[in-house]
């Protein structure tokens, strides 16, 4: 009789701490956007020469071993971004109870991450005391022309569940909120 109760006693407290350990999403949530903060680090010499806005989404899985894999990215990604995005998420590795969590809900987890790095824009000059009206409409012009070209997140938006080239129509994932970085360069 003391054994059985012994051992009610012990899957009791087995399962009670299965369940607290289950994170909320929006526990998954912080500790993703935590882990990216503190172990996304772009190369610093690419940073210096790209002048581009953009949302990538980054999609990844957690197998039944508790293991991160098919790290894949939308197709607008950067080659720097995604290598410091893949290290980040793997840092993820090292969180037991997050690791825990997905395995268990067995989704796809989708990180959106906007980030902005204009260091190396070269924006047209207009000289103020010259300016007329021909002057400001092409300088207007030029300045959207360069906004057209770098800024990519509409077309991003509409490939947001295009990873590995693969069009899909719907995605069973966790979809977590958008991370965001953005380096300036206050040296000039």
């Amino acid at each position: 009789m003391k054994r059985i109760l012994f051992l009610i006693v012990s899957i009791s407290a087995f399962i009670v701490n299965a369940k607290a350990q289950m994170l909320t999403n929006e526990q998954i949530a912080d500790r993703v956007r935590q882990s990216i903060r503190k172990n996304y680090k772009p190369d610093t010499a690419e940073l210096l020469k790209v002048c581009k806005q953009a949302l990538v989404f980054v999609k990844f899985e957690v197998n039944k071993q508790g293991i991160i894999n098919n790290i894949t990215f939308s197709n607008d990604s950067t080659k720097f971004v995604e290598d410091a995005l893949r290290t980040a998420v793997k840092a993820l590795q090292n969180d037991r109870p997050l690791m825990n969590t997905l395995k268990k809900l067995n989704k796809a987890v989708v990180q959106p991450f906007v980030y902005s790095y204009l260091h190396s824009c070269s924006f047209p000059s207009l000289k103020q005391d010259t300016v007329s009206n021909d002057e400001a409409r092409m300088f207007a012009t030029k300045i959207s022309r360069v906004f057209m070209h770098r800024n990519i997140i509409q077309q991003t938006l509409l490939n947001m569940i295009n990873f590995n080239g693969k069009d899909q129509k719907v995605i069973d994932c966790l979809l977590l909120k958008p991370y965001d970085d953005y380096f300036i360069d206050m040296s000039h």
